[in-house]
C-alpha cells in the first residue's frame, strides 16, 4: 500500500529535478519480445534478488552496526542504504536518484517492520521492475 501511494508522490517530486524516467539505452526494448523477456529475467535476478540482498539485507545492517545500537543506528542504516541505492540509479538522472532513493527508504523501513524478512521486498521489487520494463516494451 505504501508502495502504491508513493508511486503518486515521488514522480511529482522528481519532476522538479528532471523528467527522464527511462534511460535511452533501454529504448530497443520497445516491441522487441526477446529483449523484453531477457530484461524481465535480469530485473528479477539483479533488481529483485541481488539489490534486496545487498542493500537491505547487507548494507542496512552493516551501516546500522557501524552507527551504533538502537534507533539512531537503524535510522542511519535505513538512510545510508537509501542514499547509496539512489546513487546506483543516477544513470536515470535526478529522477532516478530521487525515485529509487525514496523507494529504498520505504523498503528499508519495511525490511525492519517485517522482521528483516527480504522475501516480500524481493517479490515487490521484482514485480515493480517488471511493470517498468513492460511500460518500455509497450510504448
Amino acid at each position: 500500500m505504501i508502495h502504491l501511494a508513493s508511486v503518486h508522490v515521488v514522480p511529482h517530486l522528481a519532476r522538479a529535478f528532471s523528467a527522464a524516467p527511462s534511460p535511452p539505452f533501454l529504448a530497443y526494448i520497445r516491441g522487441n519480445t526477446v529483449a523484453f523477456v531477457g530484461w524481465v529475467a535480469i530485473a528479477w535476478i539483479v533488481g529483485g534478488l541481488v539489490e534486496e540482498l545487498l542493500f537491505r539485507g547487507f548494507l542496512l545492517d552493516r551501516i546500522s552496526a557501524l552507527a551504533g545500537r538502537g534507533m539512531p543506528g537503524l535510522a542511519c542504516g535505513v538512510a545510508g542504504q537509501a542514499v547509496l541505492f539512489g546513487l546506483l540509479h543516477l544513470y536515470q538522472g535526478a529522477f532516478g536518484f530521487v525515485f529509487a532513493g525514496f523507494f529504498a527508504l520505504i523498503y528499508g523501513i519495511a525490511y525492519l517492520l517485517l522482521g528483516r524478512n527480504l522475501w516480500p521486498l524481493i517479490l515487490v521489487h521484482g514485480a515493480w521492475n517488471t511493470v517498468a520494463i513492460t511500460g518500455l516494451y509497450a510504448r
